[in-house]
């Protein structure tokens, strides 16, 4: 009977423990819905300020690698250019690890997820002329295409591995408009980065 009552004990203590760490989890971590992102931002943008802010962000373009996804946003009053990088738990709910911003018109950065690194490359093009970009690494070209025509996009693109050091140089970069125009020279690349 006394051995019985231990092992009941321990499992309500197990079920117990289990429910507020799941409670825990889920308290802090969000199903993802682009209508309600903004908020989520705006929530860890604030995370350490004495006085929260309510910066204007929108969301635009994304990108998902496994477990993790990036969104191509604008910001603030200056409309700052920027991303937020969200992780999916084991309950396929999402929190923000990171967020950056800054001037400029585009941001890029390699990513890795398990054993391969992909090049990320966001941008605001409000005249909507930018149709396909490359960028050139070791002597090999990456294309990446705007399709759709969208006015921000965030592209993805596998690195072979031959490229080795993946530190780029954006002055390889050359957009291109639909009829494969060379535009790059209208264009201001500077910009930040995506980590």
């Amino acid at each position: 009977m006394k051995a019985s009552k231990k092992i009941c004990i321990a499992i309500l203590s197990v079920l117990a423990l289990t429910a507020c760490a799941v409670g825990i989890i889920r308290s802090t971590t969000f199903p993802l819905d682009p209508a309600t992102l903004p908020d989520h931002i705006c929530d860890f943008y604030n995370i350490g300020r004495p006085q929260p802010l309510s910066p204007s962000i929108r969301v635009y373009d994304s990108v998902e690698l496994k477990n993790t996804v990036w969104y191509l946003m604008e910001i603030g009053e200056d409309i700052d250019l920027g991303y937020v990088k969200l992780e999916r738990n084991f309950l396929g709910r999402y929190k923000i690890v990171c967020l950056g911003y800054g001037g400029g018109s585009f941001c890029d950065g390699v990513v890795r997820s398990g054993e391969k690194a992909y090049y990320l490359f966001g941008g605001r093009d409000v005249t909507g002329r930018i149709a396909k970009i490359t960028m050139t690494q070791n002597g090999e070209t990456c294309t990446m295409e705007n399709v759709e025509g969208k006015t921000h996009f965030l592209f993805c693109t596998e690195l072979s591995p031959q490229l080795g050091d993946y530190d780029f140089d954006r002055s390889t970069l050359r957009f291109y408009d639909k009829d494969g125009n060379d535009i790059t020279a209208e264009s201001n690349l500077s910009g930040g980065g995506i980590g």
